[in-house]
């Protein structure tokens, strides 16, 4: 069997199906049921081919699975992105163990705590061992493969989007341009040289980027002259602790192309840029699964219709809300940053935004323009609307309808 890269962004993913433990801490599959084993590291999983290897691998589990020591309180240990082993059953499960640092190792998706040993340095060296062993001589250029992507409506309703930083604006592609911008992604793997940022040229103008959510995982692409810088982002939670941020010491990585293939994408690029709908980048940018609230949490939105001097805070319609935010169409010619000011000069409506992690965006809009405001950035971003942009007249709908409705409750007689 030829040696091949599998992309793991995904794969890490499906670690969360596996089986619940049951027995041992580690609950180690038997050998006889596993069709495929991988090792991982970098968010790159390598298939192991050689049977010789793939008993090492057990043989390692087996020994730490014999000496538990449970620690009640999973955390991650020094050493940033985590290395380990992927098994895919016969009956379609997976299996899959991260380990941390030389100490620390668990199964992922059981219940059962995170194991400390001082045995994991030997499983370790032999992950990186076979990582290095099983690495194809040509580096991939996509972590993604294409059927790796969400399809348009999954991941808050947008996997793909085009940006352009000069003018803070965004474009989703989805349906068709898709899946013709993922084919000319996937027309040049393995066709880009490694090389080093300043080797890439010039960036390109509208659009100089594009982002590529799937889950917990954020890709973003920047385009240059002559090749590509690619950096990845990772949201990792802490096991109902509070969730935070991390890059996890993934390195960026640039390739440089030569040949129609990247001028191929450059134009597709740049045509999708020119004839999508455009919105605020930094609305673009949120995630529905990121909205802070639950029990015990203010509700993640305040709407604050200025037109009647309604002001409420609510979880009703919160979807709808997050969606018609991500609707609104605007200029990008017409960009302006702001300082010092977090509201327009003559609002209609704002709306307060809570995300996990304390960063709170402040929209406010009349019937010409919108302007976004982060309280993690020292300025507000405003375009105004384009002609004909949904959104902004059932927004307003929705602050008169949660004002009819509390004046009902306040009053059920009149």
């Amino acid at each position: 069997m030829p040696r091949r890269l599998l992309p793991i962004v995904t794969g890490m993913l499906l670690c969360i199906l596996s089986l619940t433990a049951a027995g041992a801490a580690l609950a180690v599959p038997d050998e006889e049921d596993v069709r495929t084993a991988f090792v991982f590291g970098d968010f790159v999983k390598y298939e192991v081919t050689d049977p010789q290897d793939v008993e090492r691998i057990f043989t390692e589990l087996q020994e730490i699975d014999d000496l538990t020591a449970p620690n009640e309180q999973y955390a991650f240990a020094a050493g940033g992105v985590p290395r380990g082993v992927l098994f895919e059953l016969k009956d379609g499960k997976t299996v899959c163990y991260e380990v941390w640092g030389d100490n620390r190792i668990q199964r992922e998706g059981s219940a059962s705590p995170a194991i400390l040993s001082g045995k994991l340095g030997t499983l370790r060296g032999l992950i990186e061992e076979l990582s290095q062993k099983y690495q194809p001589d040509v580096e991939p250029f996509l972590l993604a493969s294409p059927g790796e992507i969400p399809a348009p409506g999954q991941a808050d309703g947008g996997t793909l989007h085009l940006y352009d930083n000069p003018t803070k604006s965004y474009a989703p592609v989805k349906g068709g341009r898709l899946t013709r911008l993922i084919g000319a992604l996937a027309a040049l793997d393995g066709a880009g040289r490694p090389a080093g940022p300043d080797e890439l040229g010039a960036a390109l103008a509208s659009p100089d980027g594009m982002a590529v959510y799937d889950g917990e995982i954020k890709l973003e692409y920047e385009f240059y002259e002559k090749g590509i810088l690619i950096k990845t982002h990772v949201n990792r939670y802490n096991f109902g602790q509070e969730p935070f941020r991390s890059d996890m010491g993934i390195p960026d990585r640039a390739y440089v192309f030569s040949g129609e293939g990247y001028r191929a994408l450059r134009n597709l690029l740049r045509e999708d840029m020119k004839e999508l709908p455009k919105g605020d980048y930094w609305l673009g940018m949120m995630r529905y699964y990121k909205l802070r609230g639950g029990a015990g949490m203010p509700p993640a939105f305040s709407l604050h219709n200025y037109l009647t001097g309604y002001r409420r805070e609510s979880d009703a319609n919160e979807g709808i809300i997050f969606s018609d935010l991500k609707a609104l169409q605007i200029e990008p010619e017409s960009y302006q940053k702001i300082t010092g000011q977090v509201l327009l000069s003559e609002p209609e409506l704002a709306i307060e935004i809570r995300f996990e992690g304390g960063i709170v965006y402040t929209v406010s809009m009349n019937q010409s323009y919108l302007q976004v405001h982060s309280s993690d950035v020292g300025y507000a971003v405003r375009h105004r609307f384009a002609a004909g942009s949904p959104g902004y007249g059932r927004l307003l709908e929705i602050a008169s309808e949660a004002q009819r409705y509390a004046d009902v409750r306040q009053n059920p007689g009149t």
